[in-house]
């Protein structure tokens, strides 16, 4: 499997980030991005320059929120050094500024917000491509030879094993078309581009030759008295493993070894196997005290040849305690024959107590590909909390996506406190869109940041589009962090929202986070709302009212009775109240009485004089009674600057 594709971008273009690698994804182009990817308590600035070493290329998703990044500038020196190659994608019709002036001065940007989709068709089309140059230049070394034996040798380091390649067929690359497609590289881009085409005549030849090789591979011989080759050829691993055939292994010979081992094992059935073979090894083999059993295995040159069964490889456990069975375990591994297929894998698994946890992941590598959800649950086992958050974590890249969720739930069931992690972990194998009958189910005793957080990590499988009721279920328990995850939501609101459903999803915040919050429903509300539809919106901002006002603005209808103005103006005072009064011009009514002005001026305070000089506009002709009225309890010389505004 290849490395993903490294994003970059600002922290405050997450939406689309999670939008891009979504839609890359599904388009089979791995990704990494270090909000998803970058575990809890991981050196950050280690894991990125690890990911860009790993990573085939580099998306930088560009926007006026890039041009003041002070991380992309350090991620893109990081790629320029590793020569990785850039594609920059643009999200607004921005220039580059300030430190990226003089990197992108020059560049071609693909530009996802002219049309999304043919851009995005195309720039997956362009990273599939590096991902195979760049498979391609690993592998384009002179290939390992197999025509010696006919299975590359494991090491002898007790260490943990090294499993053999499978045989894969050369992936098959989308045809170069001839017609240029703005796709940007920097660097080495286009030269990697053109050293696909090249690099794909070689790997065709190559692989023809190597079919050759292994079908003039003699059969295995029942025992073949092959010296023992020097310790530095056994423990030097193939430098083209990714292009080396190795042939199958021997079938798996069924020993019913579960009526062999723990507690007491007798011993049977490898005993009358033919003298000679891999069986007879594994019966005197085991004979031997448990601490000699692998050095045996090591001195036969017939293990170099033939591998055991799982059945054998348990059969070897017998006399052991389930503290030794594990550690035992992982030094069998390079002797025996791999993929070990789940039923197996879990008979081994029964006998390991305690140290369940540590063998599964010690197993992990000989375990198949592609396991099916019921199969990593059975993994799992009895696991629970942090151990199982690192058992899962070390099976779920061999996941088949979509699990099921009634799956799902017995996988998170035992995780108590990291329950969080481990959905971040499973996300990628959960059903997309995720039904919103799971979330809470998904996020059951998650609360505060931690929900918020789990929410951020769930983005790519969410429906483009929330129901009110789902959105609410995702909120629910986010307490002091309601504002941080609606903002979070924020892309995925519905729109034409009513005032009430407004109101609902603002939840019981106050002050400053209902004003934020607002801000992030305000965009989605219908328009012409009256001011007493929107009360109970403004509810509860406090000092923070005129912000709220301001953010409801475009969405209210024009022309507002007196009655809708002075809801909307709450309880203001002094200057907050003017400002409230000016930033409603738009929705004012053509005319106001002058009983209502003075209801609207009242608390204006020293702000007295200016808001009736604002309202003038608006109101009848005045009579002198009128002016007395409006002018309230101002100065003298306020009455008189009045007086000549009102024969301006």
């Amino acid at each position: 499997m290849s490395s993903p594709i490294f994003i970059s971008h600002s922290s405050r273009d997450r939406d689309w980030a999670y939008r891009l690698i979504n839609d890359l994804e599904k388009r089979g182009v791995a990704c990494w991005i270090s909000s998803r990817d970058i575990e809890p308590g991981a050196d950050y600035q280690k894991s990125i320059v690890d990911a860009l070493e790993a990573a085939p290329a580099m998306v930088l998703l560009f926007s006026d929120h890039a041009n003041n990044s002070k991380e992309i500038p350090r991620e893109m020196a990081i790629a320029s050094v590793k020569s990785k190659p850039m594609i920059p994608v643009r999200i607004e019709d921005v220039v580059p500024r300030n430190a990226l002036e003089y990197s992108l001065t020059n560049a071609q940007f693909l530009d996802l917000f002219a049309n999304y989709e043919e851009t995005m068709a195309r720039l997956a089309e362009s990273l599939l491509r590096q991902i195979a140059a760049s498979k391609l230049n690993v592998s384009s070394a002179k290939p390992a030879t197999v025509v010696d034996k006919p299975a590359p040798a494991q090491p002898k380091s007790g260490k943990g094993p090294t499993i053999p390649p499978r045989a894969e067929k050369p992936q098959s690359m989308p045809p170069l078309k001839s017609k240029s497609n703005n796709k940007v590289y920097m660097g080495v881009g286009a030269v990697a581009l053109l050293a696909v085409a090249g690099v794909f005549v070689f790997t065709s030849q190559d692989d023809a030759t190597q079919v050759q090789t292994v079908q003039s591979i003699p059969a295995p011989q029942a025992a073949p008295p092959v010296a023992k080759p020097a310790p530095a050829s056994v423990e030097q691993p193939p430098k083209n493993e990714a292009k080396k055939v190795t042939p199958p292994p021997a079938p798996a010979v069924s020993t019913a070894p579960e009526k062999e081992v723990a507690p007491a094992v007798s011993a049977a059935p490898e005993e009358s196997a033919p003298a000679g073979g891999i069986d007879a090894l594994v019966a005197s083999t085991k004979q031997l005290r448990a601490s000699d059993r692998v050095e045996a295995l090591q001195k036969s040159p017939l293990i170099e040849s033939q591998k055991m069964s799982a059945g054998q490889m348990l059969s070897l456990l017998s006399g052991t305690s389930n503290s030794e069975r594990s550690r035992l375990i992982e030094r069998l591994l390079p002797f025996t024959a791999q993929p070990i297929v789940v039923a197996d894998a879990l008979k081994l698994l029964n006998l390991t107590g305690d140290s369940w946890d540590s063998t599964v992941i010690t197993l992990n590598p000989a375990l198949p590909d592609n396991l099916k959800d019921e199969e990593i649950l059975a993994l799992l086992g009895t696991t629970a909390s942090s151990s199982r958050a690192r058992v899962l974590e070390s099976l779920a890249p061999k996941g088949v996506a979509p699990f099921n969720m009634a799956v799902v739930e017995k996988i998170l069931r035992p995780m108590n406190d990291s329950r969080s992690s481990a959905i971040r972990t499973l996300v990628n194998l959960l059903p997309q869109p995720l039904p919103e009958d799971s979330f809470n189910m998904l996020l059951n005793s998650l609360n505060d940041s931690t929900r918020n957080n789990t929410i951020e990590a769930m983005q790519p499988v969410l429906a483009n589009t929330l129901t009110v009721s789902g959105a609410l279920k995702l909120l629910e328990n986010t307490n002091d962090s309601w504002t941080s995850a609606l903002s979070t939501l924020s892309s995925r609101l519905p729109d034409n929202l009513t005032a009430a459903e407004g109101a609902q999803l603002l939840g019981r915040t106050q002050n400053s986070s209902r004003s934020r919050g607002l801000e992030t429903v305000a965009p989605h509300l219908a328009s012409g709302l009256k001011g007493s539809d929107a009360e109970s919106m403004l509810r509860g901002m406090n000092d923070s009212w005129y912000t709220g006002v301001y953010s409801l603005v475009p969405r209210l209808a024009k022309a507002q009775d007196s009655a809708s103005i002075l809801t909307l103006l709450g309880t203001t005072k002094n200057s907050t109240r003017n400002r409230t009064i000016e930033a409603l011009a738009t929705v004012l009514p053509a005319k106001i009485s002058v009983d209502d002005a003075v209801s609207m001026l009242d608390g204006t305070g020293d702000s007295r004089l200016s808001t009736v000089i604002f309202l003038l506009p608006y109101l009848p002709r005045l009579s002198q009674q009128d002016l007395d009225n409006l002018a309230g309890n101002i100065s003298t010389s306020d009455r008189q600057r009045l007086a000549e505004a009102t024969k301006r």
